[in-house]
């Protein structure tokens, strides 16, 4: 998943995120939210300080229809313009909404495999020992009676 802005088919900036979990949330917030137009870039470079077109291009996890164009200037333009920095502003905005989901869902990603690994690292074995003398503690209260005692103990043996 990434998102580039695009001036006159040049890139002016890009954020890419490299885990694709999540991104299908970040592609349907768009796909609803800014009403994304598929399509491609008119990349005609000019040397004088005219724009003709900004784009936000989003490509998301989805082999169907993986790029997603927005258009926020379709008309040459001085880039001095009120007009120009309208449109260049609200392509940034779009662009820094997007990079924000983008930093949360790989921060949740780092931190879903740190608590995975820490879960899978530090889960105490349990020993038939342990479980019999918190029988014997239950016992011991009256919470179990020596039949259930004995009983669950048994369980317990035959099952290591």
């Amino acid at each position: 998943m990434s998102v580039e802005i695009f001036e006159d088919g040049t890139s002016v900036t890009k954020t890419v995120r490299s885990s694709q979990i999540g991104g299908a949330v970040v592609g349907g917030l768009i796909l609803g939210g800014v009403g994304a137009i598929i399509g491609g870039l008119s990349g005609k470079a000019e040397t004088t300080r005219k724009v003709n077109r900004i784009d936000l291009r989003i490509i998301v996890n989805d082999t169907t229809h993986p790029l997603h164009d927005v258009v926020f200037l379709n008309v040459e333009t001085k880039n001095d313009t009120l007009r120009y920095q309208q449109a260049m502003q609200q392509a940034r905005h779009w662009n820094g909404v997007i990079e924000v989901l983008i930093n949360r869902a790989n921060a949740e990603d780092k931190q879903t495999t740190i608590d995975d690994v820490k879960q899978k690292q530090f889960i105490p074995p349990i020993s038939a020992a342990d479980e019999i003398k918190k029988l014997s503690d239950l016992y011991t209260t009256g919470t179990l009676t020596l039949d259930e005692f004995k009983q669950l103990k048994q369980k317990l043996l035959n099952s290591n």
